[in-house]
């Protein structure tokens, strides 16, 4: 009898030490997906960032629309010649309803007026802050010489109600609007 109660204290330990270690690499799993879409993401917004006025042929008049959380700029973004207009926004809530996070929004980057479907990236925040030369925060389109992107993404996935996140603040100067 003494056996069989240790043994089976023993079997318990066994599977809940697996469960516990299934569920820990199911989490490394989501940290390292979340790190890469945020990752990704913002190599995309720093590298089109960037190229802000690129191939305008004017340093003023590229950034065609700017708030707090919406950005739309020209540039020649393949080197063709001809011009691009670049939108960055993010829907609400309900626009990611298709996701298990509650929290998360899609974001959209529309290039010439392309009006496919956002992505489901896991942002949960996303705001965006202008400066001009002396570092002050402006409002003007043509004083902008500094774009500043705050961005959270979760995984759209949970383990236990917990979903892993990443902060990103990027900062670019636009070097064809300086």
């Amino acid at each position: 009898m003494g056996s069989m109660l240790i043994g089976s204290l023993l079997m318990i330990t066994i599977l809940a030490f697996s469960n516990n270690l299934s569920n820990e690499r199911c989490m490394s799993n989501l940290w390292v997906i979340t790190q890469e879409s945020a990752c990704t993401l913002s190599d995309v917004i720093e590298y089109d960032l960037s190229k802000i006025g690129y191939g305008t042929g004017s340093k003023e008049n590229n950034i065609l629309y700017a708030d707090s959380n919406a950005v739309s700029f020209l540039l020649d973004l393949d080197d063709d010649g001809s011009l691009d207009s670049v939108m960055y926004y993010v829907s609400d809530v309900s626009g990611a309803s298709g996701t298990e996070n509650p929290n998360d929004v899609l974001f959209y980057r529309i290039v010439n007026d392309d009006q496919n479907a956002g992505s489901a990236l896991g942002v949960t925040n996303f705001r965006i802050n202008y400066y001009d030369s002396t570092g002050a925060v402006t409002g003007s389109l043509n004083r902008i010489k500094e774009i500043e992107v705050i961005f959270d993404i979760e995984s759209p996935l949970t383990i236990d109600d917990y979903y892993p996140a990443v902060h990103i603040r990027k900062s670019v100067k636009p070097k064809n609007i300086l």
